[in-house]
């Protein structure tokens, strides 16, 4: 199981939005974050990026990304890049499921 800790929780109530921080969620078992536009019961229910992948962005895009811009809900600083389908992260009380590796960007941009 994969422990760090949780830098940044953040949340929208739309798609292709950057999130908005917030100090806390409210955590639903098979549904997700409440209050965010990916709760459902599917199988993205909540999206994580680590800091590193933040810091490489930077690196290559020349600038520096917020928290939630990306549109992960969890930021954290467990390293998450030999995370694999199944493995389990714990963040705060909560345990997730590793569903999904990456995701299409709706903009156009390069995502780790």
């Amino acid at each position: 199981m994969l422990e760090g800790k949780v830098i940044t929780i953040s949340i929208s109530k739309e798609k292709e939005v950057t999130k908005e921080n917030v100090p806390e969620v409210k955590v639903i078992e098979n549904f997700g974050i409440e209050g965010n536009v990916h709760s459902s019961p599917w199988h993205r229910q909540a999206s994580f990026l680590d800091i590193y992948t933040l810091e490489r962005m930077k690196e290559i895009v020349g600038r520096p990304y917020s928290y939630g811009e990306l549109a992960e809900n969890i930021t954290t600083d467990a390293d998450l890049s030999q995370v694999e389908m199944g493995d389990l992260i714990s963040a705060g009380k909560c345990l997730f499921e590793v569903t999904q590796i990456g995701k299409k960007c709706h903009h156009r941009r390069t995502i780790f």
